[in-house]
């Protein structure tokens, strides 16, 4: 089952630049999905950068044909637009920055060329590498394919705890040099 599964820190503002660019570049549709209460609908890129930024937008499913609307339910949603692009859309609030995610999947045909360049242009606009750390006992382990932007990187310098999508561990974005 081809897929693709990246999993990274940025600013909304960051995220909002990388997904107007990409929408208007290669005329992507985008339904945007708030949660809670689960709703989705369909947004137009001029809206983009105010519901990553702002919210309430949580996800945006990215679609090179037009969405089939109304949308009830999340499995409606992926049972209208199988092969579409996900990014889960990680925010900062009072305990930190948390981690957004990039990912699509299909169950036999070939991933989208427009979602493949999409993954390798993110690829290219973050880092990779990080320390993950347990508040509760001092442990650490590497994770070495974990993505950062510059943005989040001065975030988690600055002493910002950098948040997991799940979990109660937290992230330092890099690894110590020589690694």
């Amino acid at each position: 089952m081809p897929s693709i599964s990246i999993q990274f820190h940025a600013l909304p503002s960051e995220l909002a630049s990388f997904v107007e660019r990409c929408v208007s570049e290669m005329n992507l549709h985008a339904i945007a999905t708030t949660f809670p209460p689960w709703a989705a609908r369909g947004a137009a890129p001029e809206e983009l950068p105010e519901l990553i930024v702002n919210g309430p937008c949580s996800c945006l499913v990215l679609c090179e044909e037009k969405p089939s609307l109304p949308i009830r339910t999340q499995t409606e949603l992926y049972e209208k637009h199988p092969l579409s692009l996900t990014l889960i859309i990680g925010r900062q609030d009072a305990r930190g920055l948390k981690q957004s995610a990039l990912s699509c999947g299909t169950d036999g045909p070939p991933i989208s060329p427009t979602w493949k360049k999409i993954a390798a242009r993110l690829r290219a606009a973050t880092k990779a590498g990080a320390v993950s750390i347990n508040p509760r006992t001092g442990a650490t382990g590497r994770v070495r394919s974990f993505r950062f932007t510059p943005g989040a990187k001065a975030l988690s310098d600055q002493g910002v705890p950098i948040l997991p999508l799940a979990g109660g561990t937290v992230m330092k974005l890099g690894l110590p040099e020589g690694e």
